[in-house]
């Protein structure tokens, strides 16, 4: 999975969230914005190849939030779905929990 394909895709086409990450963003302060920022500065951390339908890639994105409605540069997590190459989808996005996280990046 490539996180420049996802960029591109973001860039030119936007992306779509479900009604998932609309919610579970909005529980952790996160803005579509936040979203955005993280896609563009983040990296993917995880991927997901037990999930895979025919043409549909999933991983978990983990990127800086802006300065909106959390605290200076939190880290946020976003799992998306690259679908045939052509479009993204935010499954769910969330501020990663400390206890499981290092530096929310890698699992303890």
């Amino acid at each position: 999975m490539n996180i420049q394909t996802i960029r591109r895709i973001v860039r030119e086409k936007g992306y779509r969230l479900t009604t998932h990450a609309s919610i579970e963003a909005m529980k952790d302060g996160i803005s579509p914005a936040d979203i955005r920022h993280a896609i563009f500065y983040g990296k993917i951390i995880e991927e997901y190849p037990e999930r895979q339908y025919p043409g549909i890639e999933t991983c978990l994105i983990g990127g800086p939030s802006l300065q909106g409605t959390l605290p200076t540069r939190v880290p946020i997590h976003i799992v998306v779905d690259l679908v045939v190459e052509k479009s993204v989808v935010v499954v769910t996005a969330y501020v990663p929990d400390r206890d499981q996280w290092t530096a929310a990046q890698i699992r303890k």
